[in-house]
């Protein structure tokens, strides 16, 4: 046991000797309040009075009233705008009159809204997780009505970074969706002989105490340590744009005095390691993004041969060998993958060998994937003519490998 694992479960020991909350008078008799006022089976004719925030009094007893802020002891999801829960009354930015909102998907009708929530609770009572994650509610209103209904199932835990956060420390390194990502943090629990005996408020209890340092931690930086696992359905489009050359403008300081250098030095090994992992994530998506395709366009045959070729042979000039689901040809996927998602803006770094692959190479692909960490991350297919046509254009010289021989 390593020095990390000694002072964790010296931590566990002695938490387990504080009390129990959730079996307090007062956890009880809240949670029994609302089960009372908001039993599952009143949901399936909620009306939105009794549902939504915001209309006159009667709002402060409402069913996202009572998740969002009766139930504070339940977790906090507070800090996001009253949109997470598909409708609410009241006033929206600039505009001040009181009337309804809504969210997108609603298509302005309750009967959306009130059938997402039954969804949900059909779904969390199944553990159906494909189906909780698809689940159009906001993800930490979502979680939060899970926990209540369901504590013992699901984790009081409504930030996914934190829930990431929480599993790195642990020793997790790949990254679920939310839902699934919690009940990895429960198999760690119920893995643990002290813990096993814990109920899950007092699990999320010791995790916020034990970590206590995830609260100031950056969101972004979290998600850059941690970048999630990306499922297999992707936006997929192929090029159909102009492609031109970036004009690079010149920018000059009006005062050369106001202008002071800050001393910088990259972490050179960190963001290596950060771009060999968003690089494996790309490259993974690809994978099983053609895997998909074939076998639903009902070639399973090809399906099998898909390879991830640049995981034993850098030397091919290309990451994925597919095939086309038509003609059977192959396909020589080349994965270029950012974190970004400005989605018309295309930048990344080609190889010499690739470069030849490209000028040369009939069945090769540049996939260029946006938003890989995102919820809606996309693979745009590049226009190989117009990269060949355009290729001393569009690139720039980054690196220069400088060769002499010198004489005695």
């Amino acid at each position: 046991m390593t020095n990390e694992q000694k002072a964790l479960q010296k931590a566990i020991d002695e938490y387990n000797e504080y009390p129990d909350f959730s079996q307090s008078e007062e956890y009880i008799s809240l949670r029994n309040e609302f089960l009372e006022k908001f039993p599952i089976k009143s949901l399936e004719t909620i009306t939105i009075e009794q549902y939504a925030l915001g209309l006159d009094d009667t709002y402060k007893d409402s069913f996202c009233y009572w998740i969002e802020t009766k139930l504070q002891m339940f977790g906090d999801i507070h800090g996001s705008t009253a949109a997470k829960f598909g409708v609410y009354f009241g006033k929206r930015g600039d505009d001040v009159e009181n009337k309804w909102r809504w969210t997108a998907w609603t298509n302005e009708s309750f009967d959306e809204v009130r059938n997402e929530l039954n969804y949900l609770i059909m779904a969390g009572n199944d553990m159906d997780f494909d189906a909780i994650e698809k689940n159009r509610l906001s993800k930490m209103f979502k979680g939060k009505i899970l926990a209540v209904y369901f504590p013992d199932r699901y984790l009081n835990i409504y930030s996914y970074e934190h829930v990431k956060y929480f599993l790195k420390q642990l020793g997790v390194v790949e990254y679920p969706p939310v839902e699934l990502a919690k009940q990895k943090l429960l198999e760690i629990k119920n893995s643990n002989g002290v813990m096993r005996a814990w109920n899950n408020l007092k699990f999320s209890n010791f995790l916020y105490t034990y970590f206590s340092e995830v609260k100031r931690k950056d969101t972004e930086e979290i998600n850059e340590e941690t970048p999630e696992i990306i499922g297999k359905t992707l936006t997929f489009q192929k090029s159909t744009g102009e492609y031109r050359a970036i004009e690079q403008a010149q920018s000059v300081p009006s005062n050369k005095n106001e202008t002071k250098h800050k001393p910088y030095k990259p972490d050179y090994q960190k963001a290596s390691e950060y771009k060999q992992k968003t690089g494996r994530e790309g490259e993974i998506a690809v994978l099983d993004f053609e895997k998909e395709t074939l076998a639903a366009s009902g070639r399973q045959d090809l399906a099998d041969k898909v390879t991830h070729v640049s995981e034993y042979d850098d030397s091919l000039g290309y990451d994925i060998l597919s095939f086309d689901p038509i003609t059977g040809k192959e396909k020589h996927i080349e994965v270029k993958t950012t974190s970004g998602t400005k989605n018309s803006f295309v930048d990344f770094y080609i190889t010499d060998n690739e470069l030849r692959h490209l000028a040369d190479d009939s069945c090769y692909s540049i996939y260029y994937i946006t938003g890989i960490y995102g919820n809606n991350p996309k693979i745009k297919e590049l226009n190989m003519e117009q990269l060949r046509n355009k290729i001393a254009e569009l690139s720039s010289p980054v690196l220069y490998k400088v060769s002499f021989s010198e004489s005695d």
